[in-house]
């Protein structure tokens, strides 16, 4: 569903509200939202259920789909309530929900001085994992989704950069990422959903999928070292964020098609491991495969 103008008010009302309702509570009233919402789009819930399958390389029947169905929808929801949540709390008060892991690899990436490339998903709360990056001391930027109309859009990058966090149109110029990188700052991008339809196909659980590229071309032109972060939800409004070793590859300044895949494929492995911890917590309601 494409926003509308009074998906702009919508989210203004939310932004008002939230930072009033206790974060369990919202969680809870935002569980029993999304369970109706969930019944009210059978189409797009038969492709969240199609990648819950896929992701786990099985299928668990149908009344156990329907329930990993239900949570990424509970998860989706819970994700805005937290945006809006966030953006009004320090940034210590969010660190105390969240229990990291690896938090070392976070440091040695920032420490060579060259900038990091930190890549995730959009698994958990895909907000977190960048979000918290500034506890280092480093600025981080992104490239944002250019959603409209203009006044949502430049909303919801004013919630997204309360805590530091630069954002960038993704159909703009991004020369900043470059500027960032040479600066020793933190540079944002996705793995798993290519809003541009610029990436290319690559196995992904098993099967050829249309992801982005760009992480994987910006380290190999670069010498930059990518550096994998994923969180996701534990009950009680809490979250684990995991960092992972940080990955350098060679500097290839016009990369093959081959060597592209084989950089994308050792970040798109690690995830793929940790994604199936839970897949219904993968937030994503389009096709990436088109079996």
């Amino acid at each position: 569903m494409k926003p509308t103008v009074l998906t702009y008010y919508v989210y203004r009302i939310a932004g008002f509200l939230v930072p009033f309702i206790p974060i369990r509570v919202g969680h809870w009233l935002l569980d029993r939202i999304a369970d109706v919402v969930a019944r009210l789009r059978p189409r797009e819930r038969a492709i969240v259920k199609a990648n819950i399958r896929r992701v786990m390389g099985s299928d668990p029947g149908d009344k156990e789909l329907e329930r990993l169905a239900r949570n990424t929808y509970r998860c989706s929801l819970k994700n805005y309530f937290d945006l809006f949540w966030m953006a009004k709390r320090p940034l210590e008060q969010i660190r105390e929900r969240v229990e990291t892991e690896g938090w070392e690899h976070v440091e040695q990436a920032f420490a060579q001085g060259r900038g990091v490339i930190i890549v995730s998903a959009h698994y958990g709360n895909p907000e977190l994992s960048l979000q918290i990056v500034p506890l280092v001391g480093k600025p981080c930027w992104a490239p944002a989704e250019h959603v409209q109309p203009e006044a949502l859009f430049r909303y919801l990058c004013r919630l997204r950069s309360a805590k530091g966090l630069n954002l960038l149109p993704v159909d703009g110029p991004l020369t900043e990422i470059m500027r960032a990188l040479r600066r020793g700052e933190g540079v944002g991008l996705a793995l798993d959903r290519d809003a541009t339809n610029s990436g290319r196909m690559v196995e992904f659980f098993g099967a050829p999928a249309h992801l982005p590229d760009g992480f994987a071309l910006l380290a190999l032109r670069t010498g930059v070292p990518v550096l994998l972060v994923l969180n996701w939800r534990l009950p009680g409004a809490r979250y684990v964020l995991r960092a992972y070793p940080p990955m350098a590859f060679p500097v290839v300044k016009q990369p093959d098609d081959a060597t592209v895949e084989q950089t994308m494929r050792q970040v798109l492995s690690v995830a793929e491991r940790e994604m199936r911890r839970d897949p219904s917590q993968w937030v994503v309601f389009r096709r990436i495969w088109n079996d």
